[in-house]
């Protein structure tokens, strides 16, 4: 037997605030964001809608959607890229402190800044 939904049997949720994109300066990146921004404003507001107008769908298509995730081995490859990054900062830290030091040693501007010859 299939449930008939009344009008009144609809959630009312408030309506979400339309959020105005930020004035950004021009730039060769704005080729690229604002297709994107656009996009992704219209997939929330399509899964607003979706959530809207079948809650109980919308819900099992969340827990289907953590499922899966939840699967994925996202902690081992975190985990995976911190232990590199860890491995990495070492030399680097060791390199910009010594070149810090030195500088210091030489009594020399400091480190970074351009020296005037």
């Amino acid at each position: 037997m299939s449930r008939q939904k009344s009008p009144n049997s609809v959630h009312q949720f408030p309506a979400a605030a339309a959020a105005e994109p930020e004035a950004r300066p021009n730039g060769p990146l704005d080729i690229f964001l604002q297709p994107a921004e656009a996009k992704l404003t219209r997939y929330r507001t399509e899964a607003v809608d979706f959530a809207r107008r079948d809650p109980e769908k919308a819900l099992l298509w969340a827990v289907a959607a953590g499922y899966v995730l939840r699967l994925l081995p996202i902690t081992r490859i975190l985990g995976l890229v911190l232990s590199v990054l860890q491995l990495a900062w070492m030399p680097v830290a060791l390199f910009f402190g010594g070149r810090a030091l030195l500088a210091k040693i030489e009594g020399s501007a400091p480190a970074g800044s351009l020296r005037k010859k």
